[in-house]
């Protein structure tokens, strides 16, 4: 169970540097692996969730931002034309 956090530890580095989806293979497998073992290791699932809070926040986060951008980006062409 070491690895498995020393693992969680390395995707919660990844959604801060903004590689979302590596992060997010790391922490499902995770997950699986926590829920699956023959002793359950409560520390670690909490890890798995509290990542993937932070996970949903990030993407969350990018969505509005892309969403915002492409609006300005819209409204910056619609001027130039008209």
């Amino acid at each position: 169970m070491t690895v498995a956090r020393c693992k969680l530890y390395l995707a919660l580095s990844l959604v801060q540097t903004g590689h979302l989806a590596s992060a997010r293979c790391i922490v499902e497998q995770q997950y699986l692996l926590a829920c699956s073992a023959p002793v359950l290791d409560t520390r670690l699932i909490s890890m798995c969730l509290g990542i993937w809070a932070k996970l949903k926040y990030d993407y969350h986060k990018r969505r509005k931002e892309n969403e915002r951008r492409d609006k300005i980006t819209t409204s910056k062409f619609c001027q130039h034309y008209l």
